[in-house]
């Protein structure tokens, strides 16, 4: 409700209680607009000239956009901007909405995203401002305005913040001004969440010679004719699921694990496979998901015949092929929303499995919910420490200074809250995978409320688990668990073999991705005069490739957005315009050979269908 008072000034009623306590409201939103005018809200994600070691496409054009004289000697603790330009804006709050019509009199304003926790707080606005006079002065610079909505899951709703800005493009996140309104809990985390966390969201990016790697490896495990998870044979409920990572708890919990192999199906995550061996342990499925060829060499690293001729291994769907050569049985599954999947398209009946990263840990949880599993263990999923230097259980490869990828110590570790007690150290892959794992577990648990996961793991408290200590545990079944295992196993099955034309696929994608770096070549074959019209011109190709099938999009979309953002943050802190100019219009001819190189790799890549394996 609104409330006039006699003297005109105007508040708003929740439930006969005014928000704001002054008797002139219309004051303190001066007040407040005038404080944003003198000291912005601005949260910056400092991105830095870093040299990859990488040998891969992206990586050598990356290092390019490093490379410019422009660079050699800018000062990394300042920007230069023009004070009246907002590229993005996030408003936190709008109640009256005297300040959205302030920002965009007094700012050239090119993008808004206006977040609230309530309809009921918009809608007196609609009486107080202009908002045709507010959506025209965006919309006529080619920008948008957009409203959130987030009543209920704080996390869901910075998810969708974050997903906003991705579609608007992710560079303008790293210079984000912040209006903010009024505060609450919701607003306070999403505030945290950019500030601490948005170098996670760039860092997520991906880039083309992933999704390369991806459509090579899912292409070759067809051609190998490997078994595909279907996922049409549910579990029976009559054992449960162990998931048992590599956290330095499993040297607590592994006895139990052993107690219990046969009456409960063990799903064994990554380099947890070795400490297996030590034990005399087998896993029933053994999960794998990181496409590189790392993963067949850590496997090759502990390999032995006459315990690998026992090991099924279940792997996602894009894993380096030559992995399931190593053991006695197998199959892949199939790992939605990516590139990969352009060869299933009709194959429906497949299950696709989202999330399966960014650790094992999520691929072995996306497989188990797959199957049915309601009561789910986790055993050494820590993703989190006690000691820095002790990031994985004994036994493992880690204890192994010749291991090629040997890890001393975390260097870049932060505390979060711990299962069974009040902190522990993690880092921002663990981090992240934890954030994704209580995300599986709530939306299974919206479809099956009976499921419960029991969390033994001395680590990093996951929400929607249970803690449960290891003296506690009790396995209360005395069924054998090997039929139930067989049964699953029968998911995996070669009925897609007469369905699929793999070859035929390639060579269609290839030449389509061609027609896109194409039209990508072209949107960057303009001059840029400034750093609006480099804004301008990435926000162009980012709604070009939000408008094209989805696959394509994912091919180029997370190297597109890495130059830009590169070039975007690096060129804020060129204080000279001719300067920075050059320097924009230096990063597009990058990005315009990146995608003529690009067009080798896909011919190439497009000739593997003329080969027989």
């Amino acid at each position: 409700t609104i409330d006039i008072a006699n003297d005109g000034n105007v508040n708003l009623l929740i439930n006969g209680n005014k928000v704001f306590p002054t008797e002139k409201p219309f004051k303190m939103y001066q007040q407040q607009f005038k404080e944003f005018q003198k000291n912005p809200g601005l949260i910056m994600t400092n991105i830095t000239k870093v040299k990859s070691d990488f040998d891969t496409l992206n990586h050598r054009m990356l290092n390019r956009i490093n490379d410019h004289k422009a660079l050699e000697n800018i000062d990394e603790s300042s920007v230069n901007w023009d004070k009246k330009t907002i590229p993005l804006i996030v408003v936190f709050g709008v109640g009256l909405g005297y300040h959205v019509q302030w920002l965009v009199e007094n700012y050239d304003v090119y993008n808004m995203i206006l977040v609230d926790i309530d309809y009921e707080l918009i809608k007196p606005s609609l009486y107080t401002i202009n908002w045709k006079k507010v959506i025209e002065s965006i919309y006529k610079k080619g920008g948008e305005i957009t409203f959130i909505i987030e009543t209920e899951d704080p996390f869901v709703g910075i998810d969708v913040l974050i997903n906003k800005i991705k579609a608007i493009h992710p560079a303008l996140g790293t210079f984000l001004f912040v209006y903010e309104h009024y505060e609450n809990d919701f607003i306070n985390q999403a505030k945290e969440f950019l500030k601490d966390k948005y170098i996670e969201v760039i860092r997520g990016f991906g880039f083309f010679d992933d999704e390369i790697w991806a459509i090579e490896h899912t292409y070759k495990n067809i051609k190998n004719q490997v078994k595909v998870y279907y996922g049409d044979v549910e579990t029976d409920n009559s054992v449960p699921a162990f998931i048992v990572g590599a956290g330095p708890s499993l040297d607590q919990t592994i006895e139990i694990v052993k107690k219990y192999k046969d009456n409960a199906v063990i799903f064994s995550c990554g380099t947890v496979l070795k400490r297996f061996m030590a034990e005399g342990l087998y896993p029933d499925f053994h999960i794998e998901i990181e496409r590189t060829k790392d993963t067949f060499d850590k496997l090759e690293f502990i390999y032995d015949e006459e315990y690998f001729k026992n090991l099924f291994i279940a792997m996602a769907s894009n894993v380096y092929p030559d992995v399931l050569k190593l053991s006695g049985d197998g199959g892949i599954f199939l790992k939605g929303g990516d590139s990969g999947m352009l060869f299933f398209i009709n194959l429906p009946e497949a299950q696709r499995l989202e999330p399966v990263n960014p650790t094992v840990a999520n691929g072995a949880m996306a497989l188990a919910l797959s199957m049915g599993f309601k009561n789910i263990y986790l055993f050494g999923i820590d993703l989190g420490f006690k000691d820095p230097r002790k990031h994985h259980t004994s036994k493992t490869v880690y204890d192994d200074e010749n291991f090629f990828a040997y890890l001393e110590e975390f260097k870049n570790a932060f505390t979060v809250k711990g299962n069974f007690t009040e902190e522990v150290f993690t880092e921002d892959i663990y981090n992240f995978s934890r954030l994704i794992l209580q995300n599986q577990i709530k939306a299974y648990k919206s479809i099956y409320p009976d499921l419960k996961v029991y969390n033994t793991s001395d680590g990093a408290y996951i929400e929607g688990t249970i803690p449960l200590k290891p003296e506690d545990i009790k396995i209360e079944t005395a069924v054998l668990k090997h039929k139930e295992v067989e049964r699953l196993k029968s998911n995996f099955k070669r009925d897609y073999i007469k369905k699929l034309n793999p070859d035929q696929d390639l060579e269609t994608y290839c030449d389509n991705a061609i027609t896109v770096a194409d039209q990508l070549y072209q949107l960057h074959d303009k001059p840029v005069n400034n750093l609006i019209d480099y804004i301008k011109q990435i926000l162009e190709v980012n709604k070009y490739l939000n408008s094209i099938n989805f696959l394509y999009y994912l091919l180029y979309r997370g190297s597109m957005w890495q130059f830009h953002t590169q070039a975007y943050f690096l060129s804020l802190k060129i204080h000279h315009d001719k300067e920075r100019t050059d320097y924009l219009n230096y990063s597009n001819q990058v990005v315009k050979e990146f995608l003529q190189e690009s067009k080798k790799v896909l011919t190439k890549l497009k000739s593997y269908s003329k080969i027989k394996m």
